[in-house]
């Protein structure tokens, strides 16, 4: 094989490596996908996929606790507690496994027509539970971090299940989801870029190497 013209010397070994460049760039641009966020519950942080759990205290108490949790036209969340008139104390938790590595940021208010103190809301992580209010009227936004697969999500607790249940509304929510599988439209660019460079470089060297 002849001398290029155009270059002082040909190496094989440098042209394999050149020629892995658009591949190179294909894998950055994948790892430098942000992970995303989701808005509201929809989609992968649809309702349906939150698992709902009743529990009185003791846990053999009659009847079962009767919270339950339903998604407003706007999209907020109400996580309604018990009230079955046990007058003894029941949780209802509602969860889900984070879709994602990053924030979960919300708004919330609590409304109950018991005394303070009585009926409670907040919100769980891995099980802890983080008081957000008990008094009528109270309201907030809060936001903590999680990672892919970690258990989060809210939940109210009576003490009686007597005189109307804790109401706990979530609106604004927003948690992870994982990097999608393709990466955003800008890095298109960076990937596209890369493979033009690779291809024309592979080309000059083996247009070079025929001479």
């Amino acid at each position: 094989m002849a001398k290029p013209a155009n270059l002082s010397s040909y190496n094989p070994l440098l042209h394999r490596r050149l020629s892995f460049i658009p591949l190179l760039c294909a894998l950055l641009g994948t790892a430098l996908t942000p992970t995303l966020a989701w808005a509201d519950f929809t989609g992968d942080y649809a309702l349906s996929n939150f698992t709902l759990t009743n529990a009185n205290d003791p846990v053999t108490v009659l009847p079962p606790a009767n919270g339950f949790a339903e998604v407003t036209p706007a999209g907020s969340l109400m996580l309604t507690g018990s009230n079955t008139g046990s007058g003894l104390p029941a949780s209802t938790d509602l969860t889900i496994a984070s879709r994602g590595t990053g924030t979960v940021s919300f708004a919330w208010s609590w409304s109950s027509l018991d005394d303070p103190a009585f009926d409670v809301g907040g919100y769980l992580v891995n099980g802890v539970f983080i008081v957000l209010a008990d008094t009528n009227g109270t309201s907030g936004s809060t936001m903590f971090p999680v990672s892919l697969g970690q258990v989060f999500g809210f939940s109210v607790h009576t003490v009686d299940n007597q005189f109307e249940p804790g109401i706990l509304t979530i609106s604004n929510f927003s948690a992870p989801l994982a990097a999608a599988a393709v990466p955003e439209p800008g890095t298109f660019g960076l990937i596209f870029s890369g493979g033009l460079a690779g291809t024309a470089l592979r080309r000059y060297l083996h247009a070079g190497g025929k001479q």
